[in-house]
Order: C-alpha cells, then structure tokens, then sequence
C-alpha cells in the first residue's frame, strides 16, 4: 500500500466515523437543546404562573389592608361624636345586663336615628346597599346597636326581637376592646359568617363605656381578586366555626369538604370545589402555597383573624390550557425545525465528504511526490555515498514539515560533507581539529573527535619521547665527553707517578750502592714518596668521578631504553587506530612503522651503550681496586723512608725492600693505565652513540612535524620557587601569548603567573612530589591567555638529577587540550 492510500484511507474512515459521531452528537445535542427548550418553556411557564400568583396574593393582601383599615377608618368617624357619648350616658343610667332595659332602648333609638343621617347620604351619593354596618357596643360585652336593622336587634327561634343581646361568649374582638381601649381591625367569624371588622373604643372622658365597629362583609374581596374568566376564588372556613357562622349550616348552599372545610363563599362554587382536597388545603397553613394539578393552578392563602389564628382558606384556580397548549405547540413546531436541520446536515455532511476526499486526495499527491524525492536523494547518499547533489530548492523553501523534512536532509548531507572534509585533512597530517557536537547523541561526531583527540595524545606523547631522547643523548653525550676527558687527565697523572717511581727506583738502587749518601736520598725519597701519594690522591679521585659518571651513564642509557619502549609502545597503539581509520589512517600507519622502527634502534643503541658502560665500569672498579693497592704500598714507601731516616743501619735492607715496592707500584702503574685508555675508548664510543641517538630524536622529530597537532611547547626551568626558565619553544606563544623571551630567565614574567591563580597550588604540589619521589608527572590545569582568556592543558614531565641525586632542573611538556 504506497502512501497516499496509507494516509487517505485511514483519513476517510476517521472521518466518516467522525461524521456519523458528530452527526449522533448533534442529534443528541439537538435533542437535549430542544428537551432544554422545553424544560425552559415549562420552568417560564412556571415561573409566570408564579409571578401571576405572587402578584394575585399581593393583590389580595392589598384588598384585605384596605377594606381593614376602611373599617376602622368609618368606625373611628363615631367614635368621639358627642351625640354617641350622650347616648351612651343615657344607655347607662339603666341596666345594660337587662336585655329588655328601657334605657338601653332608648339610647339604642336615639343611635339608629342619629345614624339615618348618615345612611341616607350614602344611599343618595353611593348607591343603595353601599352603607356601612355599624354596631355599637355597651360594656361588658353587650350589643347596644346594630345600625342597619330596623327596629330589631336580633332574632330567636324565628323571631326578631329589639334586645340587648350579650356578645361575651362569641364576640373576642368587643370584649379586648372594651377591656383595652385599643382599636382592633381583622376577622372575626360572627353569625353570618366572615366579616372583617374594625372596632375603635368610645370612651367618655378617661373610661371606656363601649365601641363602636363597621362591618366589611369579606365575599366582595373574591369577586376583586378575580380578573379574567379563567380565574376562580373561594373562602374555606374551618368546619368548626359552624358553631359560631349559623348562617353557613345550609350545607347546599355551603358545601363542606370531607367535614373539614366548609366552602363559605366563591366565584365560582364547583370550579372552586373540585379543584382541591382537604389535604391540600392543610398545606397552607401560615404562607401562600401554589401549585399545578391538571390544566389548572392553584394557590392557596391562608385566612388569619385578629389573634393570628388559622380560620379559613382563600382558594384561587386558574385555568393555564390556553398555556399548555401554546408550550405543546411550539414543542411540535421545534421537532418539525429538529427533523428538518438533521436532514440538511446529513445532506451536507455527505457533499463535505465527497468535496473532502477530493481535497485530501490532491494533498496527498502535492505532498507524496517531495516525500518520494528525498526517499531517492537519501537512498542515492545511503546505497553509494553521494554527496554532490543537492535536495530540490523548492522542496526546502516550503514552510510545512515536508520543508523541514527537506531542510533535514540537505543538514544531514552538509555535515556528512564536513565530516568527509575533515577526514580529509586527517590523511593529509592535519590533526589541529575540532568536530563540532550537534548533540548528546552525536555519535560520528563523538566517534572521530574521540579519535582526533586519541591520535593528539599519542603524537603529544611521541613528540615528548623524542624530546626526552634528544635530551637524554646530549646529556650522555657531554658525561661521555667528560668521561673521556677525565680519562685522558688520569693518563697523564700516570705518567707523572711513572717518572717519580723511576726517580724513586733510581733511588732506592743509590743508596743501596752507597749508605753515605742515605740521608739525601732518604729526603728525596720522602719528598718524590709524598709526591706520588699526591699525585694517586689525584688518579684515585679522578678515577672516582670516572665511576660516578659511568652510573650516571647507566641510569640515562636505563631511561632511554625506558623511553624507547614506551614510544615503541605507542608506535603500536598509534598503528591500531591507524588501522581503525582504515584507509584513512594509512599514512599515519607509515609513519608508526618508522616510529617503531627508530624506537628499535634506539633500544638497540641503548643496549649496546649499557655493555659498554657496564665493561668500562668494571675496569674502572679493577683499577681503583688496584689504585688502593698502590696507595697503600706509596703509605708503606713514605713510612719506610721515614723509617730509614731513623734507621741508618738497616739502610740497605730497606732499600731492597724499596725496590720491590717499586716493581709493584711500576707494574699496578702500567694496569691502571691500562684501564684508563680503555675506558677513554668507551667513553668515546659512548659519546658516539649518544651523537647517534641525538639524531634519530631529531629525524623522529622531523617526521612528527608533517602532523599538525594541537598547539603544544617545551620548556626546561630550575628546581626554585620562581620556576625559573632555562628554555621554551615558541609554542607558548600559541597557548599563552607570550613570546619565549618573555619567559627566559623570567625577563618579563614567570610562568607560575600564567598558571590560573586556583590551580597554582594543585601544580606546584603535584610537581614537587614527582620531583622529590624520582617518578614522573601528568596533570591538566587551567592557563590565562595574554588577552584574558582561560584555556586547560595537560602537562608531562620529569625532573633531571645531579651527581649527588639532587634536582638540577625540571623538563615539561605541555599540550592545549580539546
């Protein structure tokens, strides 16, 4: 499968599969928004119901304040009137507890007449019926006058009589008033039913002879409250109060609810009744509760009279069908608009698809053919290495991630030309390089810097062996040269001691022929005696400093040898990552064979120089074996001639003991001459060798020089706190900026001043352990460029020593590292 089907096919599925889940999301997005819709338009619905109750219960509390504060307002208006309070003085010369008290009657008469004024008005100006109920009251609690009957109080058993009937045992509000003096507005079930009542005191100076209250019949409340032919209202009083409401015990025309409530008024009485149950109306208890059953809503308030206690419920149902049925209507028409969206977007879903799949199949191919390129440009790179061509311009100026793709390649085929490049300068000798880490995970990069880096240190270490070699060899060859030279002294001072014994000889031989002459010639034999021992003195010493130098030779021909394997050592190592390189490496693989091959014939020329050194020791160590021979018989001959002196007698016999001395001081005479020319030999074979040795060094060095490696110098300084330096290669000038004769004898400055003030210590430390330990040194510290830069380096070096094992100088080399 190639890639565009690789990437249209599953592109297609997803997005079919996420068609078809965006298209069951949006139906069920849809459906919830229309159920959202709906819940919406139910919970308005609602909520506009509820506002039309709250605002119907306002209304309500409204009409109820009014007609309460009416009340009190017309019975304030008798309260205080002159014409009432002489009444009622009248009423009470008599016996208002006698119902029959003609004087109570006669004040009741003067009352109604009083009030008949007042009617009047109110059936001329307000219509008839629109006159106020006033009823007047007689402490304790008796009823004194009830204006708007006519010639009767109150009826018994059918019959109307004009009585002062007692109120005490149904009447609360006249018996608190009475016994207050404080006015009362609220609701008092009477005999007639729900009324609501304000009752104001009268009082006759500062004692309460009664009160005065107007009637508000409560019916015409429900008749207010009622706006429109969907709404009802009715009064449920309590089924107990019928004790009290006798008017209300016609239970046709009052109907009573499971005998618990009985329906006192209403707007309508079976709209009222059917709507609710007993149940619903304990509900409302001491707040308004509202709510929907069927097509209608309901609220219902509770009725409270004047103590605050529960007597009744105002029913209020309102038909909401014409509600309903908008919400069910516009319920159809939003799943009429649902079906018909869901049909349009299945109809352009799928044109989107097919416009899609047109679109997609042409990206495709717009971004397969670039792709397919770079597969061929890195299949040409990957299968034979060729690197002349570039990727496709156009590919690479795009802005997408087929540009970064193409950008990448042509990245990876310019590194691969720098690498190549630099490789290139490695076969030709140029090992000065760096390769620039593009990251952690750069491992070409990491692999040929790690071999630069290998290849620097062995050519670094190489080029020190050959320096130490170089070294080694002129110091063998001066010690040769003062070897020889010491030889050459020692013959002469033989010959000398050779003429003083023939002198002695000549003596020791007169004096046997002639005693008469044995003190002179005891004197000088004394004399050319203590010559001779001054003169061996000279030869023993000369032929000491000739042992010395032989060690000293052989500890520098041991380090050369030393040398000469280690270089041999990484001559090899050299020859292993040559081999590595491959064909890279195959001219630094030559010049390892030819490092090699030196580093076997300064092992050769060392081995030799060792026999040598190791012979002429020997007979160096003959001769001053035989020296102490021949000093001691010159000690015997100084003493034999001191003896003569004192022993003039036995001359003779001292003289033929003399001569025998001489015979054997002549004959160890010729062997340490003997031995004196032959070390001269080898001292000047030695000196050859080292001559020999010093210029393969120098032919090492010369070949080393056709690489180019990492800036690096030799130095010589003094043992001292100075570091005082004796020599320095222009190398330091690379590394440290300043010019060698900046340095020499520390002209300008020490370099102990280049070193970087935190590891000045760390280097003199380690220095000097190697220094006093006869052991070798290598350590990398930090340096301070002339201009201010910091760069590392690493250090190897050694210290040279003097006859007595003292240090004489210290000899480094130092390299910049990577």
């Amino acid at each position: 499968m190639n890639l565009r089907n690789r990437i249209l096919l599953p592109l297609l599925l997803v997005i079919v599969i996420a068609s078809i889940i965006a298209i069951a999301a949006m139906i069920m997005s849809l459906g919830q928004q229309q159920r959202q819709a709906t819940t919406l338009a139910q919970e308005s619905l609602e909520k506009s119901l509820g506002q039309l109750v709250k605002a119907k219960a306002n209304t309500y509390a409204n009409l109820y304040n009014s007609l309460e504060q009416r009340a009190l307002e017309q019975a304030s208006l008798f309260s205080q009137s002159q014409t009432v309070i002489e009444a009622y003085r009248h009423a009470l010369t008599g016996n208002p507890l006698d119902e029959n008290d003609q004087a109570c009657r006669e004040a009741r008469a003067q009352l109604k007449e009083y009030f008949r004024g007042y009617g009047q008005g109110f059936a001329t100006h307000a219509g008839s019926g629109s006159a106020p109920q006033i009823h007047f009251h007689i402490r304790p609690a008796q009823s004194l006058a009830r204006t708007w009957r006519k010639g009767w109080q109150t009826s018994r058993g059918g019959e109307r009589l004009d009585i002062t009937d007692d109120l005490a045992g149904f009447r609360a509000t006249v018996v608190q008033v009475i016994a207050s003096g404080q006015p009362i507005t609220g609701i008092e079930v009477g005999r007639g039913g729900f009324v609501v009542r304000g009752l104001a005191p009268i009082i006759d100076g500062t004692e309460t002879v009664g009160s005065v209250e107007t009637l508000v019949p409560y019916t015409p409340l429900l008749q207010l409250l009622q706006d429109s032919q969907h709404e009802h209202f009715g009064l449920f009083m309590d089924h107990d109060l019928l004790r009290i409401a006798e008017a209300l015990t016609d239970e046709a025309r009052f109907p009573r609810l499971e005998q618990r409530y009985v329906l006192a008024a209403a707007t309508n009485t079976d709209a009222v009744f059917t709507a609710v149950s007993s149940e619903d109306l304990d509900r409302a208890q001491n707040e308004m509760v509202h709510m929907s059953r069927g097509d209608r809503r309901l609220m219902l308030i509770p009725v409270h009279d004047f103590s605050g206690e529960r007597v009744g419920v105002v029913v209020g149902t309102i038909d909401i069908a014409p509600q309903l049925a908008e919400l069910a209507q516009a319920q159809n028409q939003a799943s009429a608009e649902l079906r018909s969206l869901l049909i349009t977007i299945i109809i352009g879903t799928t044109i989107f698809l097919i416009v899609l799949t047109i679109i997609v199949s042409w990206t495709i191919a717009h971004i397969a053919q670039p792709i397919r390129a770079c597969i061929n440009q890195m299949s040409t790179v990957a299968e034979y290495g060729d690197l002349s061509k570039d990727v496709d311009q156009l590919s690479i100026q795009r802005t997408d991630e087929i540009g970064q793709l193409s950008r990448s390649l042509q990245s990876l085929i310019d590194s691969l030309r720098t690498q190549c490049a630099i490789i290139t300068d490695m076969a030709a000798g140029n090992w000065n390089l760096s390769i620039p880490i593009r990251s952690a995970h750069d491992e070409t990069g990491a692999a040929i810097q790690g071999l630069i880096d290998q290849i620097n240190l062995a050519l670094t270490s190489v080029r020190m062996s050959a320096l130490e070699v170089h070294s080694d060899a002129q110091q063998v060859q001066a010690n040769s040269e003062a070897l020889s030279q010491g030889a050459t002294q020692s013959a002469a001072a033989l010959e000398e001691i050779a003429a003083s014994m023939a002198e002695i000889g000549s003596q020791a031989q007169g004096s046997a022929d002639s005693a008469s002459h044995a003190k002179r010639l005891t004197a000088a034999a004394q004399t050319a005696a203590e010559t001779g021992a001054r003169h061996m003195a000279e030869m023993m010493e000369a032929m000491g400093n000739i042992n010395t130098s032989s060690q000293q030779i052989a500890a520098i021909v041991k380090i050369i040898d030393d040398i000469a394997f280690q270089t041999n050592l990484l001559a090899l190592n050299a020859a292993v990552e040559a081999a590595r390189a491959g064909r890279h490496g195959k001219g630094f693989a030559v010049v390892a064979s030819e490092v090699r091959s030196l580093a076997a014939r300064s092992a050769k020329a060392a081995q030799e120089t060792t026999a040598v050194i190791n012979s002429s020791r020997t007979t160096v160590s003959d001769g001053i074996r035989i020296l102490d021979h021949t000093a001691a018989s010159l000690e015997d001959i100084r003493k034999n001639i001191s003896d003569a002196a004192q022993r003039a007698a036995s001359i003779a016999q001292s003289s033929h003991d003399q001569a025998q001395g001489v015979a054997e001081v002549g004959h160890g005479l010729r062997q340490i001459e003997a031995v004196t020319q032959h070390a001269s030999s080898s001292a000047e074979q030695t000196a050859i060798t080292a001559r020999d040795l010093s210029a393969q060094a120098h032919r090492l060095n010369d070949t080393l020089s056709y690489f180019q490696t990492r800036p690096s110098f030799h130095y010589t300084c003094l043992f001292d706190e100075q570091w005082t330096m004796k020599s320095i290669d222009a190398g330091i000038t690379a590394i440290a900026g300043y010019d060698p004769t900046d340095m020499i004898e520390n002209a300008v400055i020490c370099y102990d001043d280049i070193i970087h003030p935190d590891d000045r210590k760390h280097v003199a430390e380690i220095i000097s352990q190697a220094a006093n330990t006869h052991s070798r040194w290598t350590l990398d510290y930090r340096v301070i460029h002339k201009d201010g830069t910091v760069m590392t380096v690493s250090e190897e070096g050694r210290a040279k020593y003097g006859p007595q094992g003292s240090v004489e100088c210290l000899e480094g080399f130092v390299c910049r590292k990577a």
